[in-house]
């Protein structure tokens, strides 16, 4: 495992989690990386398959502890010591509620990605009616294109202004609903986060090369850095209708530096599975080849009804105790889904002890 450009010891300060505050640890629940050795820090977090492949493992606590994605999503913004310097990024933005959180927060710069024309101008609208200071609303940046593995293009997009506004094939004719609910859809252009983000933020381009990453940055953030260019990358948080992995692919050379804090997630891998997508498996093996912890989250109450369980009890004690590795996982949710497919979020952590797991992936874009 390689570790170039950072200690062992800035590496044990660094895995709790980049925010060196208890309130994190008792607020999120959670668990910090024991101080051991980095080889049995892999060994906690890889196991053995039966052809001598490292496999990644998906911690299970936050699930365990009932903890939901937008609570973690506000605690996080909470608890960063320093957000003047840092950056929060949210791709599939519906109303603007989490852009202004993230302002309202002192963030200065917010990243918010939403393709719908009516979901965009009812963020918008949101935004300039928001209580939030004219210096926090200027920290926004809503930007009306579709976040994807490709920039420059443009994609089909089914807009009706709604939650369920969707990049790509069309999900109704997937999941045998009726087509003619379908919003007509639209051509919007297309960008990467790889792409857009370093032309924003200048730092970005230096990369883990120079700085750590986001640890070397979060390092400057906390420490009350002011320099423009100093700006970490904090949280990326994605909500894409199944799209999600096209996003992750489209973000690489973030991860492969590891500049990006946090990453959250909406994991729907019966979307996932569409045409012209990155299926469960293909998406989570990405981020854990990159060096990312992946912990599963606790489903939201909705996602219930769309499991095939005959009460809500017995599928939740089915959900408690589902596969802890990628495939198992992702084969979980579409054994125990209705033909919609139920969904779970993932936080996926940046840890500087994890150099990427050494499995090859024999799953192919869905085509």
């Amino acid at each position: 495992m390689k570790r170039r450009g950072i200690s062992r010891e800035t590496a044990r300060v660094c895995v709790t989690l980049l925010v060196s505050t208890s309130a994190l640890a008792e607020g999120l629940r959670l668990p910090f990386l024991e101080t051991s050795t980095a080889a049995s820090h892999e060994h906690r977090h890889h196991s053995e398959g039966a052809d001598g492949c490292s496999s990644p493992k998906v911690e299970t606590m936050l699930r365990a502890l009932g903890s939901e994605s937008d609570a973690l999503y506000r605690r996080l913004l909470e608890v960063h010591p320093n957000p003047a310097a840092a950056a929060v990024v949210e791709v599939g933005v519906f109303n603007g509620q989490q852009c202004l959180e993230a302002a309202a927060a002192g963030f200065s710069s917010v990243f918010c990605f939403e393709p719908s024309p009516a979901n965009f101008n009812n963020s918008a609208a949101a935004i300039a009616a928001s209580p939030i200071t004219p210096e926090q609303k200027a920290a926004i940046q809503l930007v009306n294109m579709a976040v994807s593995n490709t920039a420059g293009g443009t994609m089909e997009f089914h807009s009706k202004g709604t939650s369920g506004d969707y990049a790509g094939s069309t999900i109704a004719a997937a999941f045998q609903h009726e087509a003619s609910a379908e919003a007509a859809p639209i051509t919007i252009a297309t960008t990467t986060l790889d792409e857009y983000l370093p032309g924003k933020l200048p730092n970005l381009a230096e990369g883990g090369r120079h700085r750590g990453g986001a640890y070397g940055r979060h390092v400057a953030a906390e420490a009350g850095a002011s320099d423009a260019h100093v700006k970490e990358l904090y949280i990326v948080k994605i909500d894409t209708q199944g799209f999600d992995g096209m996003v992750i692919e489209g973000m690489k050379e973030l991860l492969r530096h590891k500049q990006v804090a946090y990453i959250l997630l909406e994991l729907w891998p019966k979307a996932m599975g569409l045409p012209g997508r990155k299926s469960c498996e293909e998406t989570l093996h990405l981020l854990a080849s990159s060096g990312y912890t992946l912990h599963d989250l606790a489903m939201p109450d909705i996602v219930y009804q769309y499991g095939t369980a005959k009460t809500k009890a017995e599928l939740g004690h089915a959900s408690m105790v589902r596969p802890d590795d990628i495939e198992g996982l992702c084969g979980w949710f579409l054994e125990h889904s209705n033909e919609y497919g139920m969904w779970t979020d993932i936080l996926a952590v940046a840890d500087p002890l994890l150099g990427g797991h050494s499995c090859s992936m024999h799953h192919s874009t869905n085509a």
